[in-house]
């Protein structure tokens, strides 16, 4: 059973490799957690919110983020969220703004 508050870690966004893609890199690993890392973008302005600390995430429409560097595609000016998880549960989470390449 997880008890405490929400994490934080840092993380960044570059233009990618490819046309449309940004390259993320997190350090979620960091926290001491061996876990998926998840993340989303939207248009809309606002980062997507991962829930509180302990909250199970529906990662219906999040995307597993394999290595702690690697490029996605995803549009510029978008919000991001990138939430930690243990055992399906939000322990740690961060936000930014997507750089993509033109």
């Amino acid at each position: 059973m997880l008890s405490g508050n929400m994490g934080s870690f840092t993380s960044s966004s570059a233009a990618g490799t490819a046309s449309g893609d940004t390259l993320i890199t997190h350090d979620a690993a960091s926290l001491g957690y061996p876990d998926a890392e998840v993340y989303i973008a939207a248009a809309s302005g606002t980062a997507p919110s991962a829930g509180t600390y302990g909250s199970e995430l529906d990662t219906t429409s999040w995307t597993k983020l394999t290595s702690a560097s690697m490029d996605v595609t995803l549009t510029t000016g978008y919000k991001y969220t990138i939430a930690a998880l243990v055992d399906g549960k939000v322990i740690a989470t961060s936000t930014g703004t997507v750089t993509s390449k033109a």
